[in-house]
């Protein structure tokens, strides 16, 4: 077991014992933080609550093999064919959290990977994960929704939101999109929002940029493509 495993396992135990398990509603999740500081990087992570302990179990492992490769890296650097050393080196690194959405099936969260060799400035990706709160899964896109590049690339168009959730008039080449993006997250009205990475889809300064099709436009693609 990872050291970071082990430090889900002990605070769940300890919010058992503080009795905190008693303030989630049946069938709802409590997503709470860690924090862990080493030399060179930050990680603010999730930790999960749900009702079923081996769900919840294997959720917060999910993510805890996330944060094992994010400080091994930190630490140890990672293999790189482009430098002398064949490995590069982080100067500076962090994890942030966010919650996105949650119902009585499911958990959406993304991870903010931020790393930075000692440039003008580091790059960032975003990891956007669903997890079926019954089992611990973490669920592929096609649980939900049922699409193809080329349709993805007819809505980016008109449904394209910069990180601060701002929409954008998309002016990049026409079908960047090969393959339907991993990455996604639930939203509030029924819709999926499909998580994009800085200058995949704008500039450095639209950021993480993410695509919103409303609680219609999924069920219109999962009928189409059914």
């Amino acid at each position: 077991m990872s050291s970071v495993s082990r430090r889900f396992k002990k605070q769940v135990l300890a919010a058992l014992a503080a009795g905190m398990i008693l303030l989630v509603p049946s069938a709802q999740a409590m997503v709470t933080t860690g924090e862990e500081n080493g030399d060179n990087y930050t990680m603010v992570y999730p930790l999960v609550y749900v009702d079923d302990a081996a769900a919840q179990e294997a959720i917060n492992a999910n993510i805890g093999a996330y944060l094992d490769r994010f400080r091994d890296a930190m630490e140890n650097g990672v293999e790189h064919p482009g430098t002398v050393s064949g490995r590069l080196y982080y100067e500076s690194g962090r994890l942030s959290t966010e919650t996105k959405y949650e119902d009585d099936n499911a958990v959406s969260i993304t991870i903010t990977d931020y790393r930075s060799t000692g440039g003008a400035h580091g790059n960032y990706v975003v990891h956007a994960m669903t997890y079926n709160k019954h089992t611990g899964e973490k669920m592929a896109l096609v649980r939900y929704l049922r699409i193809r590049p080329s349709e993805l690339n007819a809505e980016i168009y008109e449904h394209l939101f910069n990180s601060q959730g701002q929409p954008m008039d998309y002016k990049g080449k026409e079908n960047p999109l090969k393959q339907v993006p991993a990455d996604y997250f639930l939203l509030p009205d029924g819709g999926i929002a499909i998580q994009f990475q800085p200058y995949q889809m704008g500039s450095y300064a639209d950021g993480a940029t993410t695509l919103h099709l409303d609680a219609d436009l999924v069920a219109y693609y999962n009928e189409k493509n059914r």
